[in-house]
């Protein structure tokens, strides 16, 4: 996958299931990263980013949309509220548990938006073999079982 191809990966998730950010600037980049697949940031109120790890060049489409969908819903939250997340930013990184929350909220938020299979897809691609670690969200099992009920 090429940064073109990642940049209108992310417009297409973004017209499918993300309609109030169809007015943002969004980069979406690739970066050599050991510590993460995906993170996003803020470069002004209207404007943010997506690095994507380079491993993810390799994976299926599939998987990689779901690990943007899972990011476009915390810009999502951001955007409607950049001062609230900034304080809500600030918890996450003191509290384990706020964090484990957000990150469980944000799955399900993907998943509700229509993002789940390829959730699922992302989870499985990124944490098949590595013991589960509900820093990540919601488990794979958990994701499997909202998916197919």
């Amino acid at each position: 996958m090429t940064k073109n191809q990642l940049t209108r990966l992310t417009i297409e998730i973004i017209e499918r299931g993300f309609p109030e950010l169809s007015n943002i600037e969004l980069t979406a980049v690739f970066r050599k990263s050991k510590d993460y697949h995906f993170c996003w940031g803020l470069l002004s109120p209207e404007w943010f980013f997506i690095e994507a790890s380079t491993r993810l060049k390799q994976a299926p489409l599939i998987a990689v949309s779901g690990g943007l969908a899972h990011e476009l819903v915390h810009i999502t939250n951001c955007y409607k509220n950049i001062a609230f997340d900034n304080i809500a930013d600030l918890i996450y990184k003191i509290s384990r548990r706020s964090y484990i929350w957000n990150e469980r909220r944000t799955d399900m938020e993907a998943v509700k938006r229509g993002f789940g299979k390829e959730l699922v897809a992302f989870s499985e691609w990124a944490y098949t073999g590595k013991p589960e670690n509900p820093e990540r969200g919601l488990s794979m099992g958990e994701l499997r079982s909202i998916v197919e009920a």
